[in-house]
């Protein structure tokens, strides 16, 4: 068996594993680092290589910031505006939990602004006299669509960053992500606007919110719920600061992006917005490990060759014809893995077989490598898609068939947008 095959029928067999979701993640993770050492396909130096990626530091230090925007009251200022913008009605309260949702996204990450703004959420929608599960998965697609907006608001989006700037592409700007993110958010609050209600079931939630703390809500169910924030911490003009410091660093470029978000997650620290125990905390683990040991298999893809044994199709297909069928079959195969494998293992998987499809066909690699985040973030039809998606599942009383609905027009419109916008933004030749 070739190095190729051999890589694949280890991609295959990673997929299934976590298809299966019997076993953690990161378990499944760190097993497959260790196959692709014991049979060749890395060496012990590249088997490591991945915990010492500075993308690892990058998101890190990012949900550090995100834990001191959180502990400052900011995050819970953030759900009191949703609570007085909301209104009663179905369309506004709509419009309003996705344009903060997905602002949220883009400063907070997308699973810290899903977090967040949940439990608020499901008081708003019970204050309008309005089931949770109608407002829920759209607020779940919103902050995946804001996630697009910022390159700190997913770990996709750093991802696709270093691959960028590894493969000659010079990386992309902080709000670069912007020109195909603010159409991304428009249509998938169009979407919600003209099929949610029609296509969302009318629950009760499994598990309603009864804990109470910094932004967090009191919900009882047999009451009318109103929201109950703190005001904003002594602390919140420190974490403001600090954010405001490393968007600027950020934005200008004057340093790598990993070093901009070390500083201020250390900024966060010595201004004692955070404690150091909450600095551990605050840290996801469980992405942290998923991404250092898949790095190797996105490595062994790309040296064994099976990158081109994969792309060779998709290129073949795109010959003599429109490149648009090249990125159409790349989202495909983003878009498909992404619905039952992490968006992170998704995207580490298909970037070394994007990077071949473009570099074979003559096409940028800015341009293919945007439609991969896009399409990564596009794990929109089933709950084990993205932590967002699971996030909204037992508040929203969903079960495992009720996103495909609503997911299906919106990935569609997804779609839409990554053919008209991407290759206006990053001409593909």
């Amino acid at each position: 068996m070739s190095d190729a095959t051999l890589s694949l029928v280890i991609v295959g067999i990673a997929v299934a594993l976590f298809i299966w979701n019997r076993l953690p993640v990161e378990v499944v993770a760190i097993g497959v680092a260790l196959l692709l050492y014991f049979t060749g396909l890395v060496d012990s130096r590249t088997l490591f290589s991945g915990f010492g990626d500075a993308v690892i530091v990058f998101i890190a230090s990012l949900f550090v910031v995100s834990e001191g925007l959180a502990a400052s009251g900011v995050t819970a200022w953030v759900s009191e505006t949703l609570a007085r913008l909301a209104g009663r009605t179905y369309t506004r309260l709509l419009v309003t939990v996705l344009v903060l949702g997905a602002v949220a996204s883009a400063v907070i990450t997308v699973n810290g602004a899903a977090a967040a703004l949940v439990p608020v959420t499901v008081a708003v929608a019970r204050h309008a006299q309005l089931s949770p599960s109608k407002v829920l998965i759209p607020l779940a697609f919103g902050c995946s669509a804001g996630a697009l907006l910022t390159l700190g608001g997913s770990p996709v989006n750093i991802l696709i960053y270093e691959a960028s700037f590894d493969n000659g592409g010079g990386g992309f700007g902080y709000f670069e992500f912007a020109l195909v993110g603010i159409p991304l958010v428009l249509v998938t609050i169009a979407v919600a606007v003209l099929f949610g209600y029609r296509l969302l079931p009318e629950r009760e939630s499994a598990t309603p919110p009864t804990q109470v703390g910094d932004g967090m809500l009191a919900v009882d169910p047999t009451e009318d719920a109103r929201p109950q924030p703190d005001a904003l911490g002594r602390s919140a003009p420190r974490a403001l600061a600090v954010l405001a410091v490393m968007v600027g660093l950020l934005v200008s470029g004057v340093m790598p992006p990993a070093v901009a978000a070390l500083l201020a997650a250390l900024a966060m620290v010595v201004l004692r917005v955070v404690r150091t125990e909450q600095v551990y905390r605050a840290i996801p683990w469980q992405t942290i490990i998923l991404i250092g040991a898949l790095i190797p298999l996105s490595t062994a893809i790309k040296t064994s060759g099976a990158a081109e044994e994969v792309a060779a199709p998709i290129v073949e297909l795109a010959a003599d014809r429109s490149p648009y069928l090249l990125l159409g079959a790349l989202f495909v195969l983003t878009a498909l893995l992404g619905q039952f494998i992490s968006n992170v293992a998704t995207v580490l998987v298909v970037i070394p077989i994007a990077v071949a499809a473009a570099t074979e066909s003559g096409i940028s690699i800015q341009a293919t490598l945007m439609l991969v985040a896009l399409a990564g973030a596009a794990s929109l039809l089933t709950p084990i898609a993205t932590p967002a998606n699971m996030i909204v599942l037992n508040p929203g009383g969903y079960r495992f068939s009720d996103y495909w609905r609503l997911g299906i027009v919106t990935m569609l419109a997804w779609f839409a947008v990554a053919m008209a916008v991407i290759p206006l933004c990053w001409p593909l030749h």
